[in-house]
Parts: C-alpha cells; sequence; structure tokens
C-alpha cells in the first residue's frame, strides 16, 4: 500500500500547484473571537444578527436532555435517565456534561454516528443496481466502523485502516473499498466487452468512493476526459486505478484473533480425528467382493407377475421396525423395500410372482415380504426355486422357505402391529442358480393375501460362512469414500455406476481416484508415475472436469492407507 499513498502524495503535489488559483484550494482565513465567547456561539449570534434574528430562550432540562440523547445516540432519553437528570442537584452545565459523558460512552453513540460515515462512503447491505440483492456478509465492515466510533479512535488510524487494514490487523476496515454498488456476475453480459466494462465500473466506484470520501473531490469525470479546470486530468486518474487495480468485490474468510486461534484448534483436532478414523478403520471388515443381486418386487426388469396384482402395501411414515425410514441397527438391516410391498389375492398352491435374477453361480438368497398383524396375510407362502426357469417342469424345483407373513423375519410368536410393514431380511440357504433360474413366489394353504418385497441374492465365495446378514456397502458419499478389500492381483480397478440419485437426474462422477498397494510401505499406484492410465466410457473434458485430473493427485487424502484401499471422491 506504500505505493497507493505515493500517489497520493503526488496528487497532493498537484494540488498544491493549482491552490494558488483554484477556488476550492484557497486557504481559510483566520478570524478573531473574543475570549468570553464560544467561537461556534459567536459565529452564529453574527449571523443571526445579520439577519435580525436571535437565539431561542434556554432549554429546560428535560428539553436540553431529549435534544442531547436524539442527536447523540437517535433514541429518545429513558424515563430513569430523564428523572436522573432532573433530580441532579449540580448545577445544569455540570450535570449536562455528566450526561453527555454517560451518552458518549453509551454503544448506541457509534451505531447512531457511523451513519453519517457509512452514507459518506454510500455503505449499503445490498448489492445495488436493478436486482438489488442483499449482501450477507457486509456486516463486518459496519461493525467496524461502529467500533472506531465508539473507541475515538484517531483520524488518521481510521483512514489508514480503510485503506490498507489488512496490514495492520483490520481487515474488516478494507471493506470501505467495496461498500459502493456493484454489478453480479448474472447482470453482466457474457461477452469480454461487457465483463471489461463492468470491471472498469467496479474499479470506478473505488476511485471515485476514496476520492470523494478522503480527499473531498469529485474525480469521475476524468475517467473519460481531462475538465480545463479540474485540478485531477485522466493520466491521474488512471495512476489512481493502477494501485487498485488488485482489489475485487467479493467474499473471502474474515480472520481475527479469534478466527486464528480456531483455525489452530480446528487443525489439531483435524489430524486426532484422523488418527482416530485410521484406527477404527482397521476393525472394519473387507468389502464383499463377489456379485450381489437386488431385485425390488416392482422392478420389471427382474420380475415377471404370473397373476394380476391386487395392488400394495404402504409402510407408514416413521423409524420404528418395518416403517419407510426403520433405520436397522447392529443385528438386522435398514428398510430396503423403497417404502411399499405388493399383494395379490390366491389359491392355495397357486404360483402368483416370480423374481428373475438372470445370473450364474452360487447364491445365498435373502428374502423379504409385507408384514401385516390383522391375520389378513398368508401363514405359510412358499418360496420355490425353478432351477431351469421352465414352470411347467417341476422336478427341477426346490422349496427353500415357507414364510409365516403375519411376523417379521426372526419372530415366530406374540401379537404383530396390524399395518403394512417391511419383514426385515429372511435367510432362505446357498443354492445354485443358472442364468435361467426363476424364485417362485407360491400361494400357501391359508389362502388369505400374499406378498412380495425385495430379495437379495449375494455370491456364496466361501461354502463354509453363514453370515448374519448380506454384506452390503454403505451408499457412496459426495465428499470421500474408502474401500478396504483383501489383497488381489489385478491389471484394472473398474468403477461401474448403475444408477445415480432421482432416478438419474445427476450424472455419475469421480473426481479423484488412490489405490494402495499391499506392500509394507504402501504407495498409490493410481499415479500416473507408476504408469497408471485412467479410461472412461465417457468424459466430460470441460475446463475443470479432465479425465486425468482422476489419478494425478499429489498427495493422498490419508496419513497412511489402511490395509488394501481404493479411495474415491
Amino acid at each position: 500500500m506504500q505505493f497507493y499513498f505515493t500517489t497520493i502524495a503526488s496528487l497532493l503535489i498537484t494540488l498544491s500547484v493549482m491552490a494558488e488559483t483554484h477556488w476550492s484550494f484557497q486557504p481559510m482565513k483566520s478570524a478573531t473571537v473574543p475570549d468570553d465567547v464560544h467561537p461556534i456561539d459567536y459565529f452564529i449570534e453574527r449571523k443571526l444578527k445579520k439577519n435580525q434574528l436571535a437565539f431561542s430562550p434556554p432549554a429546560d432540562r428535560s428539553t436540553l436532555l431529549r435534544r442531547a440523547t436524539l442527536d447523540l445516540t437517535g433514541l429518545p432519553p429513558t424515563l430513569k435517565s430523564t428523572n436522573m437528570f432532573l433530580k441532579n442537584k449540580q448545577p445544569t452545565n455540570v450535570a449536562f456534561e455528566d450526561a453527555l459523558q454517560t451518552l458518549l460512552t453509551s454503544p448506541r453513540y457509534g451505531e447512531r454516528w457511523a451513519q453519517h460515515w457509512l452514507d459518506v462512503v454510500r455503505y449499503a447491505d445490498t448489492h445495488g443496481f436493478e436486482v438489488n440483492t442483499p449482501r450477507a456478509n457486509a456486516w463486518p465492515y459496519r461493525d467496524y466502523v461502529i467500533r472506531a466510533f465508539n473507541e475515538d479512535k484517531p483520524y488518521n488510524q481510521f483512514a489508514f485502516e480503510q485503506i490498507a487494514g489488512d496490514s495492520v490487523g483490520e481487515q474488516a476496515g478494507t471493506g470501505f473499498l467495496v461498500a459502493a454498488a456493484v454489478l453480479l456476475p448474472g447482470q453482466i453480459g457474457k461477452d469480454e466487452a461487457s465483463k471489461r466494462a463492468a470491471r472498469q465500473d467496479s474499479l470506478d466506484e473505488i476511485i471515485v468512493g476514496t476520492c470523494d470520501t478522503f480527499l473531498g473531490l469529485t474525480v469521475g469525470c476524468a475517467r473519460c476526459h481531462d475538465h480545463k479546470f479540474d485540478p485531477i486530468t485522466q493520466k491521474d486518474y488512471y495512476a489512481m486505478q493502477a494501485f487498485f487495480a488488485g482489489v475485487t468485490y467479493g467474499e473471502r474468510l474474515f480472520e481475527t484473533e479469534a478466527t486464528s486461534e480456531n483455525q489452530a484448534t480446528t487443525k489439531l483436532l483435524t489430524e486426532r480425528i484422523q488418527k482416530l478414523d485410521l484406527q477404527l478403520r482397521s476393525f472394519e471388515p473387507d468389502v464383499f467382493s463377489g456379485r450381489t443381486i437386488l431385485i425390488d418386487d416392482e422392478d420389471s426388469q427382474f420380475t415377471t407377475h404370473l397373476k394380476d396384482k391386487e395392488g400394495h402395501g404402504s409402510n407408514p411414515v416413521g423409524t420404528k421396525r418395518g416403517y419407510v425410514k426403520d433405520p436397522g441397527d447392529e443385528k438386522r438391516l435398514p428398510n430396503l423395500s423403497r417404502g411399499r410391498y405388493t399383494w395379490w389375492t390366491h389359491k392355495p398352491d397357486e404360483d402368483v410372482f416370480t423374481y428373475n435374477p438372470s445370473a450364474t453361480g452360487r447364491f445365498r438368497i435373502w428374502l423379504s415380504w409385507g408384514t401385516h398383524g390383522s391375520g389378513v396375510h398368508t401363514r405359510d407362502a412358499r418360496y420355490v426355486l425353478d432351477r431351469d426357469g421352465n414352470l411347467k417342469t417341476k422336478d427341477d424345483q426346490q422349496e427353500i422357505a415357507k414364510i409365516d407373513q403375519y411376523y417379521f423375519s426372526g419372530i415366530f410368536k406374540g401379537e404383530t402391529e396390524k399395518r403394512p410393514l417391511w419383514s426385515g431380511i429372511y435367510d432362505a440357504g446357498t443354492h445354485e442358480l443358472t442364468k435361467k433360474s426363476r424364485i417362485i413366489l407360491r400361494g400357501g394353504k391359508t389362502g388369505t393375501a400374499i406378498t412380495a418385497d425385495v430379495i437379495i441374492l449375494q455370491e456364496s465365495l466361501d461354502s463354509t460362512a453363514k453370515p448374519n446378514q448380506p454384506h452390503l456397502r454403505v451408499a457412496p458419499s459426495t465428499i470421500l469414500n474408502i474401500e478396504k478389500f483383501k489383497p488381489v492381483k489385478a491389471k484394472y480397478v473398474r468403477m461401474t455406476f448403475h444408477e445415480t440419485m432421482d432416478n438419474f437426474k445427476h450424472e455419475p462422477c469421480i473426481d479423484e481416484l488412490e489405490v494402495f498397494s499391499a506392500l509394507a510401505n504402501s504407495v498409490n499406484l493410481a499415479r500416473t508415475q507408476y504408469g497408471t492410465r485412467a479410461t472412461s466410457s465417457g468424459a466430460w473434458n470441460n475446463s475443470q472436469h479432465k479425465l486425468h485430473h482422476i489419478n494425478t493427485i499429489d498427495k493422498p487424502f490419508l496419513d497412511q492407507p489402511v490395509g488394501n484401499t481404493v479411495l474415491g471422491k
């Protein structure tokens, strides 16, 4: 900012040259004032006499206090302060000085008189122009001005802090430079000429505001041309602009002593949290690397209706077991049913519906259904695996479960709530499937309504393992995703997107990817320095999102990897 004050100094030299001729720079003349009269009273009285007028009569105490309080704080005096002033036994001038001191030390004094300065600098809580949208973070400068008045800050320091407050720990003071109106991006044309013109307008507001406020000069005309009798030329104007060229309208982190302390504390706590996260991740199980197939009862691609449905049962809103937002617990999964199930009327042994996984291999099958405690659901729904997919042939069919749809999964007695609820997941065992295999929902002997809901098939990689629940992955996060798995030799790491939020409303995207090796001194194998190359079936190569950005990162998300890890965000 030293350069700025050099410019001001040169500007003042120009002004001094003009001082002899320009009316606005003529020096004030001293006047002789009698010793027994206050200078202000003297000049006022002289002007009154010239116009054949006289002073108003002295105000009574109540009026005097009301005028002073309104003038200094913008508010009328309170009843308590008025009574204290009226009851003060000291002479009026002494009592009045005490009252003035109280008013000057009031926070309301700064609030009242800061308004005058804020008017001078054209401060507003909105951006101005046609749209005039709110400036949510303009208040630090306003509060700075209020504080400066209440602290009785020297004017030279006050002026310096508004031009270069960031150099002396008063960042809020520099809000002066951008206090005036400004066009927002949406109000500026997209062509380069419009953008340049808007930038010049922004700088002009800064220059005009600075000169109007601190020099008492209107210099806006010099943006376009010289005026014959004005001391500021175009050359002076653009010399001034050069020193404000780095200032922009916008928002930045408001740093104070308190924020610096908070940032240091945040850094320390963040490091501690990262270490704790690493310790916790060491207890997390490896992600399931086999195939997982989830089929909803309303997924027409993988289901077949053998009989027309009667309708749907909708789970009630809430977090209780079987409700729409049932969160599950350490022993059972949350509600995966999308909030409702399908139901049919049926006859005993009648096939009403099939799930069609279209997968070959050995899978553990998990079932769910609609639960209702009113007795309207069948007590013996049968799930039958048809290996060849031909429902006319019976010799290849195997009943894998018989379900009482009166109860939740794992519950076999007692009363249940008389509402349409989600059952939870039931383990129907491990079975060999072919591409044509189907799972049939077959009517029970009770003949009441039969229901179907979501099922899960998970590839059985270990014939001896019998998990309590399917190994489902946590939903992806836009911030950071970490998956840990057993070491495996591979040439590729492939990510496939099957669905995005809100029924494919959003585009699938990977910002960064890291793959750590299983070596003792683990390294990020996704780095280009190891020869890794990213490919995609479709990449959006705009200025910010490019395919090669995925694996050119220099610093891992974590201080150290946990086992064999894939990180993405």
